[in-house]
């Protein structure tokens, strides 16, 4: 059952609590701080060429995401954007060594594109 279809957690007073929505119990579940958040992860590897590629670090994204992590591993930059049409001019440029993390909203998931000049190794860490 879709999370719109669920009532919302209440204290004893019926006044909404902060929670989030698990996909794996499919339920609202109280938020109580950022070691909640982070309950699973998936690392890889990819390579970013010439044609955008979407960012993840398995086949598939990690359902629920809330962080990505990326470091490009090659010897020049990967430029970033949230679309396929992303390019060296409009992408954001992450250069070799340099960490980027982004926050995610699981409830509307971002897919992220990268493209560069030549192939390049990037690392990805993806947390939920």
């Amino acid at each position: 059952m879709p999370y719109y279809n669920k009532e919302i957690l209440t204290d004893g007073k019926n006044k909404p609590i902060p929670q989030q929505w698990s996909e794996s119990g499919n339920e609202f579940r109280p938020f109580t701080g950022e070691s909640d958040v982070q309950t699973g992860f998936s690392s890889g590897t990819q390579t970013v060429g010439t044609t955008a590629v979407e960012l993840k670090a398995g086949s598939t994204a990690l359902p629920a995401r809330r962080k990505m992590l990326i470091r490009v591993v090659g010897n020049d930059a990967i430029y970033l954007g949230p679309s396929a049409a992303v390019t060296k001019t409009t992408g954001y440029p992450l250069l070799p060594g340099e960490p980027f993390s982004i926050s995610l909203d699981p409830m509307y998931p971002v897919k992220w594109f990268a493209i560069a000049e030549s192939n390049q190794t990037v690392k990805i860490l993806e947390c939920n």
